[in-house]
């Protein structure tokens, strides 16, 4: 018993002194087609993506979309409500020359509403086929891509021949300010687009929750000018996720106080209270 109570105070202890917060990852998939992957298994819904078994980034499985009729998306309703969401991925294209919807991440009423959305486009300019601009809605019950926000960091840049790691950042606003919404973008780790103060939901979307995220080959240009796309490695988490390289979507990093250690406990037991007599924290305090 005594044991127990030393590892659950000492956690407890650790906690306070470094304000851990532990993230969550959603969704993770190397796409290495072990098992079916795609249409319900593991939130995958899809139309016309190819599974390849190699050439990923690890030259293992991966998948490729057919220009404009491609569409695959995780569906985020069924692993809960949530209104703020990181998302990595590693992409390349191929033979393409034009815009398509990069990714989409569209928020709808948890009650099914149709009537009540929200779509946020992280996009390729259709005309010219770069990684430029972040289009959302910003006012009534049904918001569509109406404003416009330019990756403000880099400027233009166009998508990779080599597999390259995309990580994008949304946060809906919230009550009671309504204008707190977040867009943010990584490519390879550094940040190329950063927004906020956003308004991307009010108060006419009261209980609407990401639904969908979108890797979706739609464009208004031919398939052919569209090209391939290729994805991997993706991960849908609460917390920022990083490279494969720095990848914190599988474990948490737990970083001690310098010099901190539980020395000792004391424990009293009376009938069906517990008195803590003694605790020393070297490099926390002492209570």
């Amino acid at each position: 018993m005594a044991k127990i109570f030393k590892i659950f105070l000492a956690t407890c202890i650790f906690c306070l002194f470094t304000g851990l917060a532990f993230g969550k990852t959603l969704f993770s998939d190397s796409l290495n087609w072990s098992g079916s992957d795609f249409n319900g298994s593991g939130g995958w819904q899809y139309v016309n993506f190819e599974k390849l078994s190699t050439g990923g980034v690890n030259n293992s499985g991966c998948m490729r979309d057919y220009g404009t009729g491609g569409k695959a998306y995780i569906d985020i309703e069924g692993l809960g409500n949530y209104l703020e969401l990181y998302i990595r991925f590693y992409a390349k294209v191929e033979k393409s020359t034009a815009g398509q919807k990069w990714l989409k991440i569209f928020g709808q009423r948890a009650d099914g509403d149709s009537s009540t959305y929200a779509n946020v486009t992280f996009g390729r300019v259709y005309e010219t086929g770069y990684l430029k601009q972040i289009s959302y809605g910003a006012s009534g019950a049904a918001r569509d891509t109406s404003n416009v926000e330019d990756y403000n960091l880099s400027g233009l840049f166009f998508p990779s021949s080599e597999w390259t790691c995309y990580e994008y950042h949304i946060k809906f606003a919230q009550a009671p300010e309504w204008n707190n919404g977040i867009f943010e973008a990584w490519v390879d780790g550094v940040k190329v687009a950063a927004h906020y103060n956003i308004n991307n939901r009010g108060t006419e979307q009261s209980g609407l929750y990401i639904d969908e995220i979108n890797f979706d080959g739609y464009g208004q240009s031919s398939d052919s000018a569209i090209g391939y796309r290729y994805i991997d490695e993706v991960v849908v988490s609460t917390e920022p996720i990083g490279t494969l390289d720095s990848d914190q979507s599988n474990t948490s990093s737990l970083t001690a106080p310098e010099n901190f250690r539980v020395q000792e406990l004391n424990l009293t037991f009376r009938t069906s209270e517990t008195v803590i007599t003694k605790f020393i924290a070297q490099g926390g305090a002492s209570l």
